[in-house]
């Protein structure tokens, strides 16, 4: 009978260790090992950006079948990343599936343009202005594959995000002003609701794509104390399952 008691209670031990590392965010404290290393290295990331993020001039050349021309970006700013938070990671130690929410309060980009460029060979485009986009309450979903064998990164990662409210204001869209505030309007009133209502379409365009991005970001980091002292911890844990 005590062996059996010893039993269970061992076993209850493993499973705490097990779930331990998975745990859900509030007032942006990061529980469980893996948790608190995620959440340094977005600090990290976070503390280095000093904005807001500006880009005095961006000369862009095109020649495709599908858009040709060029874009002249200046006096490029962006804010809010340091503004982004991660509300909840859950990642399972047995097989590294991870699952995380990250939300942006708010984002907001500001530019100078001019442009001369023609879509599928057929279609001018053109205009030299100012563009300005307010974003609110960007919640992405997140999920992938952790992989530790060369520090942190990401393999077949899944992303989704919906928009709480967006605010376009444009000028010099063909030159024309009234044109400009039609679109703007246009973009208003369709483009949260667009985005919202076919997340799982534009989660098969761009989740490739994140998933090369966040993997540069997360590479900085290197096989870190941290991440060597994760690894063995995992490995351990795997190998007495």
């Amino acid at each position: 009978m005590k062996l059996q008691l010893v039993f269970i209670l061992g076993l209850a031990f493993f499973a705490e260790l097990v779930f331990a590392v998975s745990s859900e965010v509030k007032d942006e404290k990061l529980e469980g090992v893996i948790d608190d290393i995620v959440n340094q290295t977005i600090n990290d990331i976070l503390a280095k950006i000093v904005e807001p993020v500006e880009i005095i001039e961006l000369p862009l050349n095109f020649n495709s079948s599908l858009l040709s021309g060029y874009a002249n970006i200046t006096n490029f700013k962006l804010e809010g990343l340091k503004t982004i938070v991660a509300s909840y990671i859950n990642v399972q130690v047995l097989n590294m599936a991870l699952d995380a929410i990250i939300n942006v309060p708010s984002f907001k980009i500001v530019t100078d343009y001019d442009m001369n460029v023609t879509i599928g060979k057929l279609i001018p485009f053109y205009g030299e202005g100012s563009i300005s986009v307010a974003i609110h309450n960007i919640n992405i979903s997140l999920g992938g594959q952790a992989n530790l064998t060369d520090g942190i990164s990401l393999n077949n990662v899944t992303v989704s995000f919906t928009l709480g409210d967006a605010t376009f204001d444009l000028h010099g869209i063909l030159n024309n002003e009234e044109l400009s505030l039609l679109i703007s309007d246009v973009l208003n009133d369709v483009v949260v609701n667009f985005i919202n209502g076919h997340t799982q379409l534009i989660s098969n365009l761009i989740s490739s794509i994140a998933e090369e991005l966040i993997n540069s970001i997360l590479n900085g980091g290197g096989n870190s104390t941290e991440v060597v002292q994760l690894k063995q911890t995992i490995e351990e844990i795997q190998l007495n399952s």
